[in-house]
């Protein structure tokens, strides 16, 4: 059986036994440009998670990077990339979102010190710096002690030595090497300083779920967690979970979406389930479903992009990007999607939270017959989320990229 749900009311306790965390630990990793940091950050991300450590690795560059870069092929990866300006607007948004942050977060940031770094730095609580060069290690270093962040890891990069810890002492100091093929399971020095990492956190998977499930607005509501019904996801599992998790809803009971998962699974959830009323964030935390409005022009005011490209085989793909990074909350009713005539079906494809697929499939499956999302990682999976052959992965090829 997939089904794994709970009632928001099972998860309440006395607030006299439990002391709601204000502010989690938010890890800024940082160091000159072209040490590693990236491929650092993903691989302490990928260790954390195996410890089951919670937490959420914020790409607070606008390189264009993110987990699926490391995931997918190198040429898909370099055609989608969306890489732009650091200017201070950014920095002010991911300062936005860390200052709010509803779990603890690993802080990806740019290779220069510059006062939009300081922007982020003030809300961040620990520093972790990663660097090919001495010079440029102190120079970070007096920068987290000037911000009054506590230094807990310094590493140096190297692409020609062994990884090897350098003395016990505090803080964690190692060489490490960061080629990007370096298989996760054999970091034996990085899974040593993970573990001093989730010791900082100091929250396990479950007691981070259960926070969660208990500031849930709607106490009434049935919690479905994607990621407890399943760590990984193939396509061909959607048939079974709408069927056994999310259809056989009870007298209407609004349902709540939380866990990691494919931006497709939440897709197929929101077109199938009209009681799908909140949905989980990683950086929001708990927002509203709702469907966007269709306009036949782009509004000015809207805070997304998109553009429409129409295929041979009958399917028109849409490509959305948000115009300033990181959406806010009050900014999602402002989003308005282009009008498609009935008889194409869409694939939607973006760099996009998960909480926009929510909206545009729930938007899209009452007007289309097929909708599917696009999937970046390996060669790239285009998911059909509703229509007849819910589950099932397309073979079309990406229109936007460059790819023969």
């Amino acid at each position: 059986m997939y089904v794994v749900a709970y009632s928001a009311q099972s998860w309440q306790s006395d607030p006299q036994e439990r002391t709601m965390p204000t502010n989690y630990p938010a890890f800024l990793i940082g160091g000159p440009p072209h040490s590693g940091k990236s491929i650092f950050s993903y691989r302490l991300s990928q260790l954390l998670r195996r410890q089951q450590v919670p937490h959420y690795l914020l790409r607070a560059a606008p390189d264009g990077e993110g987990d699926w870069t490391r995931e997918s092929e190198a040429a898909l990866a370099r055609a989608l990339r969306d890489k732009r300006p650091y200017e201070a607007r950014f920095a002010e948004r991911v300062a936005r979102v860390l200052a709010s942050r509803p779990q603890p977060f690993l802080v990806d940031v740019g290779g220069k010190i510059t006062p939009e770094q300081e922007t982020i730095a003030r809300h961040c609580t620990h520093a972790i710096l990663v660097s090919n060069n001495e010079q440029d290690l102190q120079a970070w270093h007096a920068f987290a002690r000037r911000m009054g962040l506590q230094v807990v890891g310094l590493f140096h990069s190297r692409l020609d030595a062994s990884d090897a810890r350098c003395g016990s002492g505090t803080p964690f100091e190692a060489v490490i090497n960061l080629r990007e093929k370096v298989p996760v399971a054999a970091e034996t020095v990085l899974a040593e300083f993970a573990r001093q990492v989730a010791d900082i956190i100091g929250l396990s998977a479950d007691a981070m779920r259960e926070i969660h499930f208990e500031i849930l607005p709607d106490k009434a509501a049935r919690i479905l967690d994607v990621e407890r019904i399943s760590p990984r996801w193939d396509p061909a599992m959607l048939p079974r979970l709408l069927a056994e998790a999310v259809l056989p809803a009870r007298d209407h009971q609004a349902l709540a979406l939380y866990g990691r998962a494919p931006n497709w699974v939440y897709a197929a959830v929101a077109a199938a389930a009209p009681t799908l009323a909140w949905q989980f964030d990683a950086t929001l935390g708990w927002l509203p479903v709702q469907a966007f409005a269709m306009t036949e022009d782009e509004s000015p005011h809207a805070p997304i992009e998109y553009s429409l490209t129409i295929e041979s085989s009958g399917w028109q793909w849409l490509r959305t990007r948000p115009k300033p990074p990181f959406i806010a909350q009050h900014e999602i009713p402002h989003i308005t999607l282009p009008t498609v005539p009935p008889m194409f079906s869409l694939v939607l494809e973006g760099k996009m939270p998960h909480w926009f697929y929510v909206g545009a499939a729930r938007t899209y499956a009452a007007h289309l017959s097929r909708v599917a999302v696009f999937q970046a990682q390996g060669s790239g999976l285009v998911v059909e989320i509703f229509g007849n052959e819910v589950g099932r992965v397309h073979n079309l090829r990406h229109p936007f990229t460059r790819q023969a």
